[in-house]
C-alpha cells in the first residue's frame, strides 16, 4: 500500500464518513477501534491497515476502491453514473436482490438477441 495516494484516501474516508452522516465515535464503534484512531486516519497521523480499509468500507457501505479511488472510478458512462447510487444506497439484502435481477435480466436480454 505504499503507493496509495494516502492525502486522497484520508479525505475519502473523512467525506464517506459524512455522506453517512456518521460521527468518528460512531464509525470506531462499528469497526471496533477508538475514536482517536479514526481521527488519526482522517488526519493523516496514521494510515490504515488493509483489514481496517476493508471494515471502514462495509461501515460506510461502499467499496474500498471507491476510498482509494473516488467516485470517478465507479462512473465510466452515464448509465453507470445513474444506476450506482441506487446500488450504493441499498442494504446487503436489497443489493443481494438487485444483483440478482440484473443477473436475471442479462440471461433472458443474452436469450432474445441470439
Amino acid at each position: 500500500m505504499d503507493d496509495l495516494d494516502f492525502e486522497f484516501l484520508r479525505s475519502n474516508i473523512r467525506k464517506e464518513r459524512i455522506r453517512c452522516e456518521m460521527t468518528q465515535e460512531q464509525l470506531a464503534n462499528q469497526v471496533d477501534t477508538v475514536t482517536s484512531y479514526i481521527s488519526d486516519i482522517e488526519t493523516g497521523k496514521k494510515k490504515p491497515s488493509v483489514k481496517m480499509l476493508y471494515a471502514i468500507s462495509v461501515a460506510l457501505g461502499t467499496g474500498i476502491d471507491r476510498l482509494i479511488f473516488g467516485n470517478d472510478h465507479y462512473h465510466t458512462d452515464s448509465l453507470t453514473k445513474e444506476v450506482m447510487p441506487i446500488f450504493e444506497a441499498a442494504d446487503e439484502k436489497k443489493r443481494s436482490f438487485l444483483l440478482m435481477v440484473l443477473s436475471d435480466l442479462s440471461k433472458d436480454y443474452d436469450k432474445c438477441i441470439h
